[in-house]
């Protein structure tokens, strides 16, 4: 296989890999968070303190559950980006880590959105007054969003940073340059 052939083939496996990464984060946000509860009145749907708080609880479970995908991001990228022949190897090793949380920080977005989408409007009109029903899970902020990528990018600068006495091999010799 040629050199293109197999950068074309990582790059889909990387899209692939990235967008199943968000998936799977869609899926445990909005298997991990408690439904907020809204209460029934006569004015309409109502949202006390607890569930306020529950409603927040949401958007600390979602930068949990994408943190740890921009992690993991960023543990495969530092290693590359570490190694680069050049600069802009290295440069756009530190974008792919900034890009890829965020693309899959949407997905999980979107995908627990859908999979916590809520009762339908027949449901909510079913329930008496006093009664209570789910609210559908939303993201409290984008800035959200952002938790991702920055741990991603932390990683990869941390490892760029590393001594190079502690990241290396002590069999291969140590050029004079590297001490």
């Amino acid at each position: 296989m040629s050199r293109r052939g197999g950068t074309v083939g990582f790059a889909v496996f990387a899209v692939a890999a990235v967008i199943v990464a968000g998936a799977l984060t869609g899926l445990v946000w909005s298997v991990v968070v408690s439904p907020t509860q809204l209460r029934k009145t006569a004015g309409g749907l109502v949202l006390d303190e607890v569930a306020g708080a529950t409603s927040f609880g949401a958007t600390g479970w979602f930068c949990v559950t994408t943190g740890a995908v921009g992690l993991a991001i960023g543990a495969v990228v530092a290693p590359v980006a570490r190694r680069a022949a050049s600069v802009s190897v290295a440069l756009s090793g530190l974008v792919l880590a900034m890009v890829a949380p965020v693309v899959a920080a949407l997905i999980a977005w979107w995908v627990g959105q859908r999979l916590g989408a809520g009762p339908s409007p027949a449901q909510v009109a079913a329930v008496v007054d006093g009664g209570s029903v789910a609210a559908p899970l939303r993201l409290g902020t984008p800035v959200a969003l952002a938790v991702a990528p920055l741990l991603a990018v932390v990683v990869v600068v941390a490892g760029s940073l590393w001594p190079a006495r502690w990241r290396r091999d002590p069999s291969v010799p140590v050029s004079p340059g590297d001490q």
